[in-house]
């Protein structure tokens, strides 16, 4: 655990984004912190993503909530667009 959480926390640092798919959630969170405003995965919709822009973290349920493959599909999908979105905004900015 200790090689993730440096692994995560250099990520961080150097400004990389970090996305969390279900219960990863928790290994994120006791590097870098809560989640904004207390909520986790078992807070969301099956195919929402949760986002920190500010510290460039992405949460979604996977299978702690999806009831089917298709459901945990799109909650995976959801969550890799909005990374994708936010590094297009980056490199726009550069």
């Amino acid at each position: 655990m200790e090689a993730v959480g440096s692994f995560l926390a250099a990520v961080h640092d150097s400004g990389g984004l970090i996305g969390a798919i279900s219960l990863a959630e928790f290994v994120v969170s006791s590097v870098l912190g809560p989640w904004p405003e207390g909520k986790g995965c078992f807070d969301l919709l099956e195919d929402e993503v949760l986002v920190d822009a500010q510290r460039g973290i992405y949460l979604t349920p996977g299978y702690t909530l999806a009831t089917s493959l298709p459901h945990l599909h799109t909650g995976i999908h959801n969550l890799c667009q909005a990374i994708f979105q936010d590094l297009e905004k980056r490199d726009v900015s550069r």
